[in-house]
């Protein structure tokens, strides 16, 4: 019988040498570091561009509720609710390069008034003052006013308080709080005007609870919104912090170490949905800072 035995293996082979294996480490890490940046840019500008698209979307929700409702005015307070029914889901309201969206509060639901031809949106805005919480908490008390200060209101923002709770990222609860007013206010559904609650408070402190779709957002209609949408040349929506860009009295003071407004979130620019339907993107945010008193003039007033 003859013993097999396995060939020896040749000497010649070695492992690779600290140094060898530091080299190698050193070319990936300089690949990764001259690729990653090419990346992260190619990301970013596929985000700024999926935001534009969403305000593009805006716009089209606009011209559809403004068919349906002949006559009645579009309101930056409420824009959200009243776009809704065109929307198909509420990430639409969130930029994928936001960071911190706001609480913006429930997609289908608005405060009528019943002695105006219009009614209040859930967010921050002309109507509506947060009073406490945070949209970091998930929480937020809003305070509202049924006639905006610019056109004779009190500005005491306790007419009605509510608590908009975030439940889940599609979910939101609205808690009725207190009323102090003389009107009487309905929360109805903004798509079937359903009344949902009737007498909101009444001469009860709170104790009423509704939940529905909605959560945070990225972006703001002009406050003037009512005023300008025929025009040509005005900013109608944007990036923002909160649901109504006020050009009177927002906090467009620069933060940070890139030294930007905090919504800013394309570089130092800012993606802008206009009057006639476009959407650009202006790289630097001061070309439509309402600070310059041109600016607002030209840009963001009815003028």
């Amino acid at each position: 019988m003859t013993n097999r035995t396995s060939p020896a293996r040749p000497r010649n082979e070695r492992a690779f040498t600290l140094v060898e294996l530091l080299v190698v480490i050193g070319i990936i890490a300089l690949l990764i570091s001259i690729l990653l940046p090419a990346l992260n840019r190619a990301k970013e500008n596929s985000n700024r561009v999926k935001c534009g698209a969403q305000l593009a979307q805006f716009y089209q929700g606009t011209k559809l509720w403004q068919y349906d409702h002949k006559g009645k005015p579009f309101l930056a307070g409420g824009w959200r609710g009243q776009i809704k029914t065109y929307m198909r889901k509420s990430k639409i309201y969130v930029c994928p390069s936001d960071p911190n969206p706001f609480l913006s509060g429930p997609d289908s639901m608005l405060i009528d008034i019943r002695q105006t031809t219009y009614d209040m949106g859930l967010e921050e805005g002309i109507f509506a003052r947060v009073v406490s919480g945070s949209s970091e908490a998930g929480q937020i008390r809003l305070g509202f006013d049924d006639i905006p200060v610019t056109m004779g209101g009190d500005g005491d923002f306790n007419d009605i308080v509510l608590d908009i709770v975030l439940i889940d990222d599609d979910t939101v609860e609205v808690r009725v709080v207190s009323k102090d007013a003389g009107y009487t206010f309905d929360l109805i559904d903004s798509i079937t005007r359903k009344v949902l609650i009737g007498d909101l408070g009444g001469q009860n402190i709170g104790g009423r609870v509704i939940r529905g779709p909605g959560g945070k957002a990225s972006y703001a209609f002009n406050a003037l919104t009512d005023q300008i949408y025929n025009r040509n040349g005005k900013i109608l929506a944007m990036d923002y912090y909160k649901g109504s860009a006020n050009v009177t009295g927002d906090n467009w003071m620069p933060v940070g170490t890139n030294r930007v407004p905090k919504f800013v979130r394309h570089g130092k620019g800012i993606n802008v949905l206009w009057t006639d339907g476009a959407v650009t993107y202006v790289s630097d945010y001061r070309q439509i800072e309402p600070a310059t008193t041109a600016i607002r003039q030209s840009l963001w007033l009815k003028k």
